[in-house]
């Protein structure tokens, strides 16, 4: 392979790597930001943080400098570096007990279409039934005169169960699922300290991991370039064998 893309590429990993993590954390915060309802406020976040200001210092730096493909990255780096702390401010003042009461409003909603959409099925069922028995108790159904029969047929529960709209959400939760919002003080404070504990805990273990992983990629590194730059030992099948003294 070329040298001068074995040189780019191993600069540019250090910049991906950060990149990377910085970009899944946001992906993570704007998938919260969606959930939550507020995908204008995503979109603004992403045009100004990538196009207004990664773009705009990455193309520069990649077209008008010696940097070029490191420009680039440079300049989305920034850009992602810039939208993590942003989301985290508006997620960290968000008003989550009010997102859960906005979505049990709407499980409670789509409880309800639910409801009245089995309820009109099975009025469309039983008047299918009802019809199709008056039909026979009024002798309409004879051999001679097929055209109520198959008029009939086509009112029949079957033909209707074709045209039935479906319901919003098939797989909708019940009202009666709901988990029930608790206040502060209606959470005991064993039960509060041990959640608290839990987190720190996952999110220590999880840093420490992830500094573990780093060190050691970096530490190899290290060894690979120390070990580049030493030159070869005399004894060696090199140049080195062909000194004189």
């Amino acid at each position: 392979p070329n040298s001068d893309v074995l040189t780019i590429t191993a600069q540019i990993f250090p910049l991906l790597g950060f990149f990377i993590f910085l970009d899944g954390l946001q992906s993570v915060c704007a998938g919260a930001l969606r959930g939550c309802g507020r995908q204008l406020t995503g979109v603004i976040f992403v045009f100004l943080s990538y196009y207004g200001l990664g773009m705009t210092i990455g193309l520069p730096l990649a077209l008008a400098t010696d940097l070029h493909v490191i420009g680039l990255w440079v300049g989305l780096l920034i850009g992602v570096s810039l939208i993590c702390p942003a989301y985290i401010a508006v997620l960290a003042r968000q008003d989550w007990r009010g997102q859960a009461r906005q979505a049990q409003r709407r499980v409670r909603a789509a409880s309800e279409k639910q409801l009245r959409y089995d309820t009109d099925c099975e009025e469309e069922r039983q008047q299918g039934e009802d019809d199709q028995l008056a039909n026979e108790t009024t002798g309409l159904l004879t051999d001679r005169n097929h055209r109520p029969y198959e008029q009939n047929q086509e009112s029949s529960p079957e033909k209707q169960q074709q045209h039935r709209r479906y319901p919003s959400n098939p797989a909708y939760t019940t009202a009666d699922q709901l988990v029930p919002i608790r206040t502060p003080s209606e959470i005991p404070s064993s039960l509060s300290n041990a959640a608290t504990r839990r987190i720190i805990y996952i999110r220590l273990a999880t840093g420490i991991a992830v500094i573990g992983i780093f060190s050691i990629g970096l530490i190899i590194r290290l060894t690979i370039n120390s070990n580049n730059d030493q030159p070869p030992s005399p004894g060696g099948n090199s140049s080195w064998s062909n000194v004189t003294y």
